[in-house]
């Protein structure tokens, strides 16, 4: 009993310094948990070579009384730290040390004797493992929620709120194996914005920013909730059409092509007129990659570039275009 007594204080002291997450909290006190260690495995280790059981028991309840006054200490410091698992520390604590109070008032005598009162050290350390499971449980939450907003954010564009290039491909993939599947036409479209290099070098990089955010909240309106959309670098953007012909890609591309020219982007130095140009692909049996589908809308959107800008070029619904015919194409 003596030695399980002392594994208990062993235990929640290095209970306490990880649940109170006092490397972050309280730094000061984390360093020198390793004296406290230290100090506790030199005072077991005397204690039982005395082999004096009163002794080692009158030390160990007075220890475990002044870890309680410590542990709620502690609580309420990191608390006022900005820790906010601890509101479930400091009850249980005080719960569990009022449950042994309880009980060691009635075995002296203080309190009239009856079986559950006796038996309120039992009730309490029950109470407090059970709100500390609870803590536990709450703290886990709040780290799976952590490590969720970290995948999403990572899928992010934060700038425009899109997918990013490696979400968007991500998102793709079961959709372009489903429809290889399912033998379904799907389109891409590629667009990129006119000189946005000059309005960034005329009016700021703040300026760009806001025509990016605008024509981001643009492509949103006239996409349908099946369709993926994303930010694919720089001033580009793209989206996946499923279930899209070539034609009624063409036709929404254009559609969103005018919107923008129409679109005015209000800004510190003054409004701003924009426009993009587009390429549009459509997949081909031929095609056994995404990749391939987003090479050829590459070429088409390279052709828009070339003929004035502001436009919308696709490719042959049977072409294919391998790696040096992109280069070639898109160096001219």
């Amino acid at each position: 009993m003596i030695l399980f007594l002392y594994c208990y204080i062993a235990f929640s002291i290095a209970f306490c310094f990880e649940f109170l997450k006092l490397k972050v909290f309280a730094p000061k006190i984390y360093q020198i948990r390793k004296w406290v260690y230290t100090g506790l495995i030199l005072l077991i280790t005397s204690l039982f070579l005395n082999a004096d059981q009163l002794l080692a028991v009158n030390i160990g309840v007075a220890l475990t009384s002044l870890l309680v006054v410590i542990f709620l200490s502690l609580g309420f410091l990191v608390l006022k730290n900005g820790h906010d698992t601890v509101k479930f520390f400091i009850p249980a604590v005080f719960l569990g040390a009022g449950g042994a109070a309880t009980s060691a008032a009635t075995t002296w005598g203080f309190i009239p004797y009856s079986t559950l009162i006796f038996h309120s050290i039992e009730i309490g350390m029950l109470i407090e493992m059970s709100i500390l499971a609870l803590a536990l449980a709450f703290n886990l939450k709040k780290v799976d929620k952590a490590r969720i907003t970290a995948e999403v954010s990572a899928q992010l564009d934060h700038l425009t709120e899109l997918y990013n290039r490696r979400a968007f491909t991500v998102a793709v993939s079961p959709l372009w194996n489903l429809g290889i599947r399912d033998q379904q036409a799907f389109s891409i479209i590629l667009l990129d914005i006119d000189w946005f290099k000059t309005i960034n070098d005329d009016y700021g990089h703040a300026a760009g920013d806001d025509v990016l955010k605008s024509i981001a909240q643009t492509l949103q309106q006239h996409i349908r909730k099946s369709d993926i959309l994303a930010r694919w670098g720089g001033e580009e953007f793209i989206i996946f059409l499923p279930n899209t012909t070539q034609s009624d890609a063409i036709n929404l591309a254009d559609l969103i092509r005018k919107n923008i020219q129409k679109m005015t982007v209000l800004h510190d130095t003054g409004p701003l007129s924009v426009t993009a140009s587009f390429g549009v692909a459509v997949y081909n049996e031929q095609m056994t990659e995404l990749e391939d589908l987003i090479k050829l809308a590459d070429v088409a959107l390279y052709k828009a570039k070339n003929s004035g800008r502001n436009v919308v070029c696709h490719m042959p619904q049977n072409q294919t275009i391998k790696n040096q015919e992109v280069n070639k194409m898109t160096s001219i």
